[in-house]
């Protein structure tokens, strides 16, 4: 495959390549797919999932809709974690199938590649235009459940995703970024002041989404208390959140190098030490001593 071929005809604003033959394979297999570990999340209490370089990770609702929120580092080098601005300027606001979601610089490298996506509206007589699994949402934050009239003692999934990675002895401040990946939910564009609507999501029971790890990573679920995307209740003991079946399929593919072979890209080796981490010691860029 050419360079040409990788890289697909778009006005974004940050186009990058990607080999759609190769995510169409694993796709066309997945039948053959094998689970590792299967566990369920229903509380808000959120969950951290060890995936593996190759792995597939897969969300599937169990009792309805249920938004679930997403975010992800790499566990050998946490500076390197999910870039919601970056991943919603290459791929826009909603994800679909092959949509990718991107790190941080230095390396700036596709994480994980959405490969499949039952959630097909419209499924029912009010029917409402909109699309599901946003990136930069903003729901999971305090702020924005306290704003929308939601009840006190009720952890947010941001408030989730803290706890999980103050167990691994890291700094929330460090890693967490204010936005993520919300995975069934459902959210329109009011045309004249371009604010983002929350509105409920057309998932039903059984539906899925599959995603394929492109490297190790630390990837960590919260629940929302939004449930599917209603507004919340007044009460926090009305607050019921749906089960999701978490599966992690074994190792699907050996992902493709990062970039890809003849494709151009920035000299990453500036951004990073000896050891391939990222450095925070100032250095003169090559060059321009």
């Amino acid at each position: 495959m050419t360079q040409t071929d990788l890289w697909s005809h778009t006005t974004r604003l940050a186009p990058k390549p990607i080999d759609t033959q190769f995510y169409a394979d694993l796709i066309a297999k997945a039948a053959d797919w094998i689970p590792r570990s299967t566990q369920v999340l229903s509380d808000l209490r959120g969950l951290a999932c060890e995936v593996r370089s190759g792995e597939v990770l897969q969300l599937q609702l169990l009792d309805g809709a249920q938004i679930v929120h997403l975010f992800m580092f790499n566990p050998e080098d946490p500076d390197e974690r999910f870039w919601a601005q970056t991943s919603f300027a290459t791929e826009g606001l909603f994800l679909s199938r092959y949509s990718r979601l991107w790190g941080t610089m230095a390396r700036n490298r596709p994480m994980l590649t959405m490969l499949a996506d039952t959630v097909t509206p419209p499924r029912r007589a009010d029917w409402v235009y909109g699309s599901h699994h946003p990136i930069c949402s903003g729901t999971g934050l305090p702020i924005h459940w306290r704003c929308a009239g939601g009840p006190t003692g009720i952890l947010t999934p941001w408030e989730q995703m803290v706890a999980l990675v103050e167990t691994r002895g890291l700094d929330p401040r460090l890693i967490l970024d204010k936005d993520d990946a919300c995975f069934f939910q459902k959210m329109r564009i009011e045309p004249y002041s371009q604010h983002l609507e929350l509105l409920p999501s057309d998932a039903l029971t059984g539906d899925r989404v599959a995603l394929f790890a492109e490297m190790d990573l630390v990837v960590l679920l919260a629940l929302s208390p939004y449930v599917d995307g209603s507004p919340p209740p007044t009460r926090a003991t009305e607050v019921a959140p749906r089960a999701v079946e978490v599966t992690l399929m074994n190792r699907v593919a050996t992902p493709l190098p990062w970039p890809y072979p003849g494709v151009g890209y920035p000299d990453l080796s500036l951004y990073l030490d000896a050891t391939g981490v990222r450095s925070d010691t100032p250095v003169p860029t090559a060059g321009r001593e």
